[in-house]
């Protein structure tokens, strides 16, 4: 387990842990991947037998998933971890995400008592029920070390104030390394998930009430390219698409040069798929795109 601690004292904490519900609260930045998360964080802390409340009010525990893409995504993490440890001075204050990966100091000055890697989110809530009961050993994080998926967090049924939308991730990671880009330093090498646990996972979330399931990952165009299949996404959206009760599928985070012929023509004709796609449009201008790799 790769986690940062910093020396603040989660004891007030702890002592309620036997006698009431804790109450969580989880506040994410950017992307749908995190939303996902974030998600899947609310599921892992209710099954633990945790309350979920706003984040603008009181908890004992406070998750921030954190984003780092633009200046912007740094700072509003920056405000979320300083705004939760200011409304609960004696609360655990958890900073995960990719600003974490990359700037965990940042996060410890700011306020939060807990970082955690990207590799090891799947263990974010187990890490914090053990580290409430004076369980976890607290290893170095290190920033500049990459990390790596090897794990996906699971979300198997509608969560509190959750819709008839789900979001299911099929992949994590990226290995474009464009230019301008932080995310494969910060989120690792493009991984897949395994195709029967997708599948699992999405029988599981339509059997508790999804109806419409939206795709989504880093780089999801990508999807089976880690195993040189680049014929597995629509293999996916097909079998998908004989799972009773779903009536929609989305796909999120499909980069231009991933959308194939073979994509186009199941979208055509498929009676699930959404005639939607969300392309990153980057730039017209050949100049513009070399430079950015």
């Amino acid at each position: 387990m790769t986690t940062v601690t910093n020396s603040l004292d989660e004891t007030p904490a702890q002592a309620r842990v036997a006698a009431t519900p804790l109450r969580v609260a989880v506040q994410h930045f950017g992307c749908k991947l995190n939303q996902y998360e974030a998600e899947a964080f609310r599921a892992g802390f209710q099954d633990q037998g945790y309350e979920m409340v706003p984040f603008g009010e009181a908890a004992d525990v406070y998750v921030v998933n954190t984003c780092t893409v633009t200046g912007s995504g740094d700072a509003d993490s920056r405000r979320a971890v300083r705004r939760a440890r200011r409304q609960q001075p004696d609360a655990m204050v958890v900073a995960t995400g990719c600003y974490a990966q990359r700037r965990p100091d940042d996060l410890l000055q700011a306020g939060a008592s807990l970082i955690v890697g990207n590799s090891d989110k799947a263990a974010l809530v187990d890490t914090v029920v053990d580290r409430l009961a004076g369980l976890t050993p607290l290893p170095m994080f290190d920033p500049a070390e990459r990390p790596q998926t090897e794990h996906f967090l699971q979300i198997d049924r509608v969560v509190e104030g959750g819709r008839t939308r789900g979001t299911l991730q099929i992949q994590d990671g990226c290995d474009e390394h464009c230019t301008y880009c932080i995310i494969p330093t910060v989120r690792g090498a493009g991984i897949s998930r395994p195709a029967d646990e997708i599948v699992a996972q999405a029988r599981r979330m339509v059997d508790s009430g999804y109806r419409e399931l939206a795709l989504t990952g880093v780089h999801s165009g990508s999807y089976g390219y880690d195993h040189e299949d680049h014929g597995a996404l629509v293999v996916l959206l097909r079998r998908l698409e004989g799972i009773d009760g779903l009536q929609r599928i989305r796909l999120n985070s499909v980069e231009p040069g991933y959308i194939t012929d073979e994509l186009i023509d199941y979208a055509a004709a498929s009676t699930h798929f959404c005639r939607h796609l969300h392309i990153p449009l980057q730039s017209g201008d050949d100049q513009i795109l070399r430079r950015m790799g």
